[in-house]
C-alpha cells in the first residue's frame, strides 16, 4: 500500500530536506512539481529545483 504523507509542519519540511525525500507539489489538485528535493524553506515558501512554491497555495507530499 503506497500512502502519501502531507508535509504540514516545519519539522516535516526539515525532515524531507535532511533525508532528501522526493516531494510532489500540488496546486488545485494538479501536480506542478514531482520528485524534487527541498533545497530550503521559510514560513511562506518551499524552494525546490530552483523554484519556489507558496505554502499557502500548495500541498506538498512525500
Amino acid at each position: 500500500m503506497n500512502m502519501k504523507t502531507t508535509l504540514i509542519h516545519t519539522v516535516d519540511f526539515n525532515n524531507a530536506m535532511l533525508f532528501k525525500k522526493p516531494v510532489t507539489v500540488w496546486l488545485n489538485g494538479q501536480i506542478i512539481e514531482q520528485g524534487g528535493i527541498v533545497e530550503k524553506h521559510t514560513e511562506e515558501a518551499v524552494y525546490i529545483n530552483g523554484g519556489y512554491y507558496l505554502k499557502l497555495n500548495c500541498t506538498f507530499t512525500i
